[in-house]
C-alpha cells in the first residue's frame, strides 16, 4: 500500500526576527489541517513568519509567506499584516488568502468556473 505523505507530515515553519512560538506553530498546523479538508492532495507546506521593523506608531507588522504544494504547481502567497496586528491575526489572514487561492485552483483543475450573478 502506497503512503502519500500529507502536508502536515511535510511542513516547514520558519520564524524571522521573532522568537519561535510553539503556540503559533500549533495554530499554523491547525490552519493547514483545515486546508487539507479542502484538498487532501497537498504535498508540502512552507510557512515563513517574519516581523517587520517598527516604523509606525502602532508597532511593526508581520509578513507571512505560504508555499503550498498542490497538483499542477505550487500556490505561493505573501501576506503583510496591518501595523499593530498580532502574529496570530496575521497568520489567520494569510491562511484566509491561501484558502481562497486553493479553492480557485481546485475548481480550475476540475474544469469548474465560478459564476457571478448580476
Amino acid at each position: 500500500m502506497d503512503h502519500n505523505p500529507s502536508a502536515l507530515e511535510n511542513i516547514h515553519i520558519t520564524f524571522l526576527h521573532l522568537e519561535p512560538s510553539p503556540l503559533l506553530e500549533a495554530r499554523i498546523r491547525e490552519d493547514l489541517a483545515k486546508l487539507e479538508r479542502v484538498d487532501a492532495r497537498l504535498t508540502h507546506c512552507r510557512v515563513s513568519v517574519a516581523r517587520t521593523e517598527h516604523r509606525h506608531a502602532h508597532g511593526g507588522s508581520y509578513e507571512i509567506v505560504i508555499d503550498l504544494g498542490v497538483p499542477g504547481g505550487p500556490i505561493v502567497i505573501r501576506h503583510r499584516s496591518e501595523p499593530g496586528v498580532d502574529a496570530y491575526v496575521a497568520v489567520h489572514g494569510a491562511f484566509d488568502v491561501i484558502r481562497r487561492r486553493l479553492d480557485e485552483h481546485t475548481r480550475r483543475l476540475r474544469g469548474e468556473t465560478k459564476h457571478h450573478t448580476d
